[in-house]
């Protein structure tokens, strides 16, 4: 009897993404939708993955709906050096978000998102430590402390999963994040969920983000904008690392 031989079907973003939505994602490489006050928790970009599944569960029933979600999907073409590893090393590398730039749709024009950003020691503890961005990132969980222009300094928790062909990281805010003087988002309401799946010829990559602040006329446009233009700024800067 001959040896056997089993051929792994490699993944196809038509075989991930919606049917209605595929078209759509071919034609322009990316998908982005945004609901506010929405009075459900409803995502409808979510690929067909292990990973990309921890969008169902970004959110809490119990904790009430979010204010904000914006979900992005991007099909990014590979180029040399591009690899899930490398990926795992990029999102790790927090010291290199300092200087991310932004668009800001108020002043039409590009804005540092990050004036401040690197690794630190824990969850409360902002003391500076060197970026762990070796080996796997599956099962790793790092803090990170961005000193935004929006909203001051804020640190975050990050988790990663990480598989042959999928990595995750999900991010949450461990301190809260101000508006001026106005504390406008309570430790753990500002989450973020980047994906990336490796499709052989390209990258897919899903992100998301939900957020739950008060309803002040104060605060409202400024928050709007700002975690839209995240997830932007956060892809942008992620495909230039490569």
């Amino acid at each position: 009897m001959g040896n056997l031989v089993f051929i792994v079907k490699a993944q196809s973003p038509k075989d991930l993404i919606d049917k209605d939505f595929y078209d759509l994602l071919i034609r322009d490489n990316s998908l982005e939708r945004t609901s506010y006050r929405s009075n459900e928790f409803k995502l409808e970009y979510v690929p067909n993955t292990e990973l990309n599944k921890q969008a169902y569960s970004i959110w809490n029933k119990n904790e009430g709906l979010p204010v904000f979600v914006a979900e992005n999907v991007y099909l990014v073409p590979k180029k040399d050096g591009m690899t899930l590893q490398k990926a795992s090393e990029v999102l790790r590398s927090v010291s290199k978000m300092q200087g991310m730039k932004y668009y800001s749709h108020t002043s039409k024009k590009e804005k540092v998102l990050y004036k401040k950003a690197y690794t630190i020691a824990g969850p409360e503890d902002r003391t500076k430590v060197e970026d762990n961005n070796t080996g796997s990132a599956d099962g790793k969980v790092i803090y990170a402390l961005q000193d935004d222009s929006s909203f001051g300094k804020t640190n975050y928790k990050i988790s990663f999963k990480q598989t042959e062909k999928e990595l995750s990281a999900s991010f949450v805010n461990t301190t809260p994040m101000y508006v001026g003087p106005v504390k406008a988002v309570e430790n753990g309401n500002t989450r973020i969920l980047f994906v990336v799946t490796d499709c052989e010829e390209n990258f897919l990559i899903y992100m998301l983000v939900c957020a739950k602040f008060p309803a002040l006329s104060v605060i409202e446009n400024i928050m709007n904008e700002s975690f839209s233009s995240r997830l932007d700024a956060l892809y942008k800067w992620f495909v230039s690392q490569f």
